[in-house]
Formats: C-alpha cells, structure tokens, sequence
C-alpha cells in the first residue's frame, strides 16, 4: 500500500500510531490512546494546548487525505487520528484528574458514536477528510461542552 517515505508517515499518522490496527472498536482504542497522549499536556497552559489541537487538527487532515488515497475507502475504520482530535478538544483545559478524564472518554465516545446535529450532517455530507475529521470535531465540542457544564455542577454542590 503505502510505497514512499510521505505515504508510510501518513499512514502511520491516520491510523493513530498503530491504534486503529485493534481488531475490536478501533475508534474507542484510538481515543483511549488519545486520552494518554493528552494527559501530559494538562501541565502546560490552555493557549499551549490549543496550540497543540490546532496542529494535530492540521496533522490529521493532511494524513486522513493521503490515507484516503492510498486506501481508496471513505472512512476506513483503521483512521482514528480523527478521534485523537476530538478527544483532545474534550480534554481541552481539563484538570490533571483520571476521574475527569474517564467521564471525558465516555462522553466523547458516546457523542461519537450518537452523532447529534451537526455531526450526523458532517458525517453523512461532506466528503473525504472534512468529513471524517468534522464528526469527531462537532463531538469533541459537544463533550467539552458537557463536560464544562458538569463542572459547572461540581463545584457548586
């Protein structure tokens, strides 16, 4: 499949680092994995963790477009860089806290899968990489949003 040094790096990208190869629900494992990669991140400011989704976001289109052409499949199940950028932006500005983080995950998953307007929209309509990296976006969103709520809660109980 992949033959040039370009091709093998996109590929390698799209499918989440060897994450989307899980034989069962690769999009969870892959936001599971996501959800490791971003913990780090919860030490450093919210402006260098935008930073860091924004460059992912670019990282993911770019490769979800090369993999898409190297596949010739719209959305192969392999793909969840997809879903490292949602699960980042439900994470965005989240609390060093595996508890947070484990109400991000099924949030986010559960958004995913569901796919409330607009991501059933951006599923179903657009095409190539803007479609398979919109969905997750609008459900990262939506989970973030939850998830703000909810804290919103906690904090005055």
């Amino acid at each position: 499949m992949a033959k040039s040094f370009r091709e093998k790096i996109a590929w390698g990208l799209s499918i989440g680092l060897g994450s989307g190869l899980f034989p069962k629900a690769p999009g969870t494992f892959g936001s599971l994995v996501a959800l490791f990669l971003f913990f780090p991140l919860t030490k450093f400011s919210w402006q260098l963790q935008l930073t860091s989704i924004l460059i992912l976001f670019m990282v993911a289109f770019w490769s979800i477009h090369a993999a898409e052409s190297l596949t010739q499949k719209h959305d192969d199940q392999r793909i969840v860089i997809d879903e490292f950028v949602g699960q980042w932006i439900a994470l965005f500005a989240a609390p060093s806290n595996w508890i947070y983080f484990g109400v991000a995950f099924v949030l986010f998953r559960l958004l995913d899968i569901f796919k409330p307007y607009p991501a059933n929209y951006a599923d179903r309509k657009w095409r190539g990489a803007k479609g398979i990296l919109m969905d997750d976006v609008f459900a990262g969103i939506y989970a973030f949003a939850i998830l703000r709520a909810l804290e919103r809660i906690w904090l005055q109980t």
